[in-house]
């Protein structure tokens, strides 16, 4: 996505762009009032000490000078109109944005638990990354003149960028201020409406979302909201990774990301709603074996291998696939979810610990702790197995999982197909379960298996070159 440049006061508000002191060509408007003097000796809401290297940490200081949450709280509220602004934001997101020598942004971050903001600015092709410091309720940078002061933040932006003053050490040079994605949401355009669900990341919950224009009406979707206190940066990462994957997919059988609100605590990523729930919870009512047939069971694996086809296709490893994960649309369609896992543009991934409940994971996992497309082949077996038994049990039922693990690096196959599954679906299943990988169909040729008269050409990398430019994050 091609990055917008803004003036350093653009923001929503009329007022600002009413300003009659904007300076054309560069990007900032004139100076705002600053306050000279002796600066305090006992700062009230100083951060962590200054780094100007991506590969540097940043090192904070006494307690006495650590931002309050309050006051965090407070200026997230202020600042969130700005387009500079992009809220709470992991490092690696923000190099990303970064394209151009003196493009910056500004975040919110954290270091040992304490919030502070940062400004991050491209010099030398490397991101720099300096703490705003707020001195008695006035604002400015280590390394600047002590008797510079500002009341805003936004006028210290405007002094740099007008003054274009070099920042110390690193000599990084303010030029333009980058707007945050199109795929960024503010947190007033959702309303929580019914909680759906709960797990270790926070909750799930029906909400709406406000229309964009006249035209359209307030949405219906689903928010998966991060727990407040539980914003840490490993989670964190992992929530923002899920959304920035997934934001440009588009498939009928994948959910669907609309985008993240990272402006302020909590973190929310909002997703299409899937209104008829959870498959697996679907298929465990008590009257489900008399009003679901085998087409429909039939029907709901070849929407999972159609949806892993595509992810496939776009060089993506899920490596959570389990009938959990799979929820049903309007028209009864399986949607795959949960990409809290998912790795792109990898053809594998290799873990330091497994994260994911063994029983859905293909033998070479557990000695190598690798994953691959064919690792999700495997899962899909299971899944399968999940579908057709109706969801009575977890995989391997009665055994423990160390049983489970031992059957699964063992026999061959590690599971059979429920009774009365119909031939196709014991020979998928005999296929997702070769031990070699390599003797695995993709998901291009299982989707054929089960749906013959389908195009699945369209989900073919056709060369090495294709594989690479799948990818543009």
């Amino acid at each position: 996505m091609p990055l917008s440049v803004i003036n350093v006061d653009a923001t929503n508000d009329s007022k600002a762009a009413r300003s009659p002191m904007a300076k054309k060509n560069l990007g900032v408007l004139s100076i705002g009032k600053r306050k000279k003097g002796k600066r305090p000796s006992l700062p009230s809401c100083q951060p962590s000490q200054m780094s100007n290297s991506s590969a540097e940490e940043i090192t904070p200081v006494s307690s006495r000078q650590v931002v309050k949450d309050e006051w965090i709280e407070s200026w997230s509220k202020k600042l969130v109109a700005r387009q500079w602004y992009h809220g709470i934001m992991p490092r690696e997101e923000s190099n990303d944005l970064l394209r151009k020598e003196g493009d910056f942004l500004v975040r919110r971050t954290t270091e040992k638990s304490k919030p502070f903001f940062c400004l991050t600015v491209l010099h030398e092709k490397e991101p720099r990354h300096f703490v705003l410091l707020n001195v008695n309720g006035f604002w400015n940078l280590k390394g600047l003149e002590r008797s510079e002061q500002f009341d805003d933040l936004v006028e210290l932006l405007n002094f740099l960028t007008s003054k274009k003053l070099p920042l110390q050490p690193s000599h990084a040079i303010l030029v333009r201020g980058i707007a945050k994605p199109k795929y960024y949401i503010l947190h007033g355009d959702i309303t929580m409406v019914d909680k759906l669900g709960s797990g270790a990341f926070g909750e799930v919950w029906k909400g709406k979302l406000k229309k964009m224009s006249k035209e359209e009406e307030e949405v219906e979707v689903a928010v998966k909201r991060l727990k407040e206190g539980k914003s840490r940066k490993s989670m964190l990462r992992g929530f923002v990774r899920e959304a920035r994957l997934m934001k440009d997919l588009s498939h009928p059988n994948l959910v669907k990301v609309i985008g993240i609100a990272p402006s302020e605590e909590p973190l929310m990523i909002v997703l299409e709603l899937a209104k008829n729930g959870c498959l697996k919870n679907h298929l465990k009512k008590e009257d489900s074996r008399k009003t679901i047939n085998c087409d429909d069971l039939t029907k709901f694996c070849t929407d999972t291998a159609r949806g892993m086809a595509y992810l496939a296709s776009k060089m993506i490893i899920h490596r959570d696939l389990a009938a959990r994960n799979l929820l049903l649309g309007d028209n009864m369609e399986v949607k795959i979810s949960d990409f809290g896992l998912a790795e792109g543009g990898k053809a594998e991934v290799k873990e330091k610990k497994l994260k994911v409940p063994i029983r859905w994971l293909a033998p070479e996992v557990m000695d190598t702790l690798v994953f691959t497309t064919k690792t999700d082949v495997w899962s899909f077996g299971v899944t399968i197995w999940e579908i057709f038994s109706y969801c009575s049990s977890d995989p391997f039922p009665g055994l423990s999982n160390n049983e489970a693990k031992e059957i699964i690096q063992n026999k061959n196959p590690p599971m059979e197909a429920p009774i009365d599954s119909p031939k196709l679906i014991v020979e998928l299943m005999a296929d997702c379960f070769a031990k070699k990988p390599e003797n695995r169909p993709s998901f291009m040729e299982i989707l054929k298996k089960l749906a013959p008269d389908e195009d699945v050409e369209k989900y073919r990398i056709s060369s090495k070159d294709d594989e690479a430019r799948t990818f543009f994050w």
